[in-house]
């Protein structure tokens, strides 16, 4: 029977970040529906409750499976999303992390109103209508 080649070697448990300068991409397709996707690794400081983005959709992250160092997945990091995808995404897509969509919080100093619209022009000056009075 034909020999399997050598499987590549699997990584450290410590290389689950993003090297920096990279984002995370699919390493399996995943289909409609499915609330399960892996990445190639996780963004720093990636967790629960933060929103990613994947082919125009967001969705929120609701689990990670940081690997320990018995527990080697080397089919990629998953990351339970919510709601399931609504498109189906190819491995290889690129995975954003747009963290938390809330609007930030109130700041305690007032915010500055608006800058006002400019001033209308003012209108062109009308030359004088001719005097009906005979001059003098």
């Amino acid at each position: 029977p034909p020999s399997l080649p050598p499987s590549p070697p699997l990584p450290p448990s410590n290389t689950w970040e993003c090297p920096a300068g990279t984002g995370m991409t699919l390493t399996q397709a995943a289909s409609t529906g499915d609330t399960g996707i892996f990445v190639s690794c996780y963004v720093e400081g990636l967790k629960m409750g933060d929103f990613i983005a994947l082919n125009g959709a967001t969705y929120e992250v609701v689990g990670l499976a940081v690997p320990s160092g018995r527990r080697r997945l080397f089919q990629g990091f998953p990351i339970t999303v919510l709601p399931g995808l609504t498109d189906a995404a190819s491995s290889g897509d690129l995975v954003k992390a747009v963290r938390s969509p809330s609007p930030p919080p109130p700041s305690l100093s007032p915010s500055p109103p608006p800058p006002a619209p400019p001033p209308p022009a003012p209108p062109p000056p009308t030359p004088p209508p001719p005097s009906l009075s005979p001059s003098p």
